[in-house]
């Protein structure tokens, strides 16, 4: 069987008696939203672009998670700028790395989104900022009429670590000077795959 034919690709549903909003993980909830639609060879979009869209949601889930992990014993210090030893200092950069990965797969949902002709305002806004002048690739580098002092600006997302009152790790990209546009992945990720969820349910519709 050649892997490009979809015709045979199956997805097993382990949910069967239950209500497909009551799966808790997204991923597995598109899956399972997927595999109940009735004639998907009828559907006017291709299986790859499906999966492909599971797959950057269960990505995101990852960064997610091992953001959360990483930044949950770091929390409590959070009035400190900077981390007491080399071991803070490592889970702190690696929680950057995760953000930054998960930042730039909401960039490839961004133009999945774009192609649906959705505008999901959580997602273009990350995709835009953070995204288009920081991790795919820094604006210095390729600049839009911005001025040098923005342009330095956008380069400082991951210097450093930028905290709440409620010990969450901030990420914080100026959109010109004197105005910033703040992204909090521990509480704006469920409003994203919310965003992704309604997209992907109109996709569905025949």
């Amino acid at each position: 069987m050649s892997i490009s034919d979809h015709k045979n690709w199956k997805i097993v549903d382990n949910f069967l008696s239950e209500n497909v909003k009551s799966i808790e993980l997204i991923s597995e909830r598109l899956k399972i939203m997927y595999s109940r639609v009735s004639n998907r060879e009828k559907l006017s979009i291709s299986p790859l672009n499906i999966f492909s869209v599971i797959f950057r949601i269960e990505a995101l889930e990852y960064h997610y998670s091992r953001f959360k992990d990483l930044i949950k014993n770091l929390a409590p210090n959070f009035k400190s700028l900077k981390p007491k030893n080399l071991q803070e200092t490592s889970r702190l950069r690696m929680a950057q790395f995760e953000a930054m990965a998960y930042i730039n797969t909401v960039g490839w949902l961004y133009h999945w989104a774009c192609s649906r002709k959705a505008k999901p305002e959580k997602i273009t806004k990350i995709a835009k900022s953070f995204r288009a002048k920081n991790t795919a690739h820094l604006s210095m580098h390729y600049p839009h009429k911005e001025t040098l002092r923005e342009l330095e600006l956008h380069s400082l997302v991951f210097i450093g670590a930028l905290w709440n009152g409620n010990g969450e790790l901030l990420f914080q990209i100026q959109k010109t000077a004197g105005h910033s546009i703040e992204f909090n992945l521990l509480r704006e990720h469920k409003d994203i795959l919310k965003e992704v969820e309604i997209i992907f349910e109109d996709m569905l519709k025949m």
